[in-house]
């Protein structure tokens, strides 16, 4: 407003619902929409869902507005050849054959992605004698403390945990299952993905 800025719009991309545990989490995330409403020109967001997370829950959605998250769709619109070389190429680099399912789980290894839930699933392919693994794919600040995690409860013989992977559009192929434990995130952009 100084600079004479007449629009300023805050883009709602997350759900941080989650994260309010007490009476001060509930004050700071009260305020924090509160000046979020009163700094935005307009309601503007990524989902609905983030809408609401970000500006309160009695935000009106009909004069807000749904920004989604876009990718090049060119990327993954691939002829059958082409898909079938991804998904050849993608499951050689990791030694799996197309008799085991094979479960991705993308993204940073960062608590919001709730690999824990990611572990559970593996310690029941294991307990169950699954023909499946699961890829974590990504990097990220948890990744030692991930991989010591995953050691502790003996399910390295099912979880691979593969770094980055760039371009991830052509790797996609390679996996049956992608799985989306994520506590905020989930389907706007990565179903389109896929």
């Amino acid at each position: 407003k100084k600079y004479g800025v007449k629009r300023f719009y805050i883009h709602a991309h997350l759900v941080n619902d989650y994260k309010i545990k007490n009476k001060t989490d509930q004050l700071i995330y009260g305020f924090n929409r509160k000046l979020n409403t009163k700094l935005s020109t307009d309601i503007v967001g990524c989902g609905r869902l983030a809408i609401k997370s970000v500006f309160g829950p009695k935000t009106n959605l009909d004069t807000s507005m749904v920004i989604p998250n876009s990718i090049d769709l060119k990327e993954y619109a691939n002829p059958d050849n082409v898909y079938a070389q991804h998904r050849e190429a993608g499951r050689k680099r990791y030694n799996l054959d197309e008799n085991t399912l094979v479960i991705g789980h993308v993204g940073r290894l960062m608590p919001v992605k709730n690999h824990d839930k990611t572990f559970e699933i593996a310690k029941a392919i294991q307990e169950n004698n699954l023909n499946a693994k699961i890829l974590i794919i990504g990097s990220g600040n948890l990744e030692g403390e991930l991989k010591a995690k995953a050691a502790d409860l003996h399910i390295l013989d099912t979880v691979i945990f593969t770094g980055r992977i760039s371009p991830i559009s052509e790797f996609y192929p390679a996996l049956d299952v992608l799985l989306l434990p994520s506590f905020t995130e989930g389907l706007p952009t990565t179903v389109v993905e896929v």
